[in-house]
């Protein structure tokens, strides 16, 4: 007997919502940061001069890099689990022959 299909709309916002979660406790603990502190510093803007530039900048350099690669790491986590879950079909008009 065939297993019941899993409801994909569901299984993919369980998973993003997942994704959204984790990215959170991996910046709070890379940076640091408590989870009051992460909303507040997604809420900060750098402080521009008359000019337009940074004054002072909302995060650091290397706040933005690590940030910048565990976004990475949680983007390519969800395309993984893509790649396992979801069921991939050829695009349609196109001749698969090899």
């Amino acid at each position: 007997m065939k297993p019941p299909k899993t409801n994909i709309l569901l299984a993919m916002h369980t998973e993003l919502a997942r994704s959204v979660v984790n990215f959170r406790k991996r910046v709070c603990e890379e940076c640091k940061w408590s989870t009051p502190t992460f909303y507040r510093k997604m809420r900060i803007k750098d402080v521009v001069d008359h000019l337009g530039n940074i004054k002072v900048p909302a995060l650091s350099n290397a706040e933005r890099e690590k940030i910048n690669s565990l976004f990475d790491l949680e983007i390519q986590e969800l395309s993984d689990w893509n790649d396992r879950k979801v069921k991939r079909r050829p695009p349609q008009g196109l001749n698969n022959q090899g």
